[in-house]
């Protein structure tokens, strides 16, 4: 019986150190999990502080979107609007280079989507990019700062029900 104790325990001290070792690399050498990135500082939120009509479009349809960006005494904060749709508080937001990143789940015919929108803004107006899905499906289109006061109608996808799928947003000038 002994001995049948000590093999069991010699097995399931080997299975121990055998799990040990295969997620030593996975594991913070603390124990604890990694920490969630810090949020933007005050100078990396700065220049998209403000109210952006961002304009998105796949194949025919578009989307006009109210992405107003805040700081709140050192904290950004930011809420994503479009027609038919509830508000969204970003929650994980960062800066990547010269742009604000903005990762969320928003509602599509009952269903919760990944997003992840990019503003890359060059003056008062820039570039805007969403990837939903995982990068399933990703979508094009510009990015403009509104004047203090200055509102912009808000659209869902084929131009918010009328029969024009373009908005007045819509910026043709030639790129770079």
């Amino acid at each position: 019986m002994a001995r049948v104790a000590r093999t069991s325990s010699a097995l399931v001290l080997g299975f121990i150190v055998v799990v040990a070792l295969l997620t030593r690399g996975t594991m913070p050498v603390s124990g604890q999990a990694p920490a969630a990135a810090a949020p933007p500082s005050a100078e990396q939120i700065a220049p998209f502080v403000g109210n952006w009509a961002v304009t998105l479009a796949i194949m025919a349809n578009q989307v006009t979107m109210g992405v107003d960006v805040k700081n709140d005494g050192g904290t950004p904060s930011v809420t994503v609007r479009s027609q038919g749709q509830p508000d969204v508080v970003v929650k994980d937001i960062s800066v990547s280079g010269k742009s604000l990143v903005l990762k969320y789940v928003m509602q599509a015919f009952n269903n919760a989507l990944s997003a992840v929108l990019t503003i890359t803004p060059d003056g008062a107006s820039g570039r805007a990019t969403m990837a939903v899905m995982d990068g399933q499906y990703e979508m094009t289109g510009s990015a403009r700062k509104l004047a203090p006061g200055e509102t912009v109608q808000l659209t869902a996808f084929g131009g918010g029900g009328d029969s024009s799928p373009i908005s007045e947003l819509t910026d043709f000038t030639p790129k770079p």
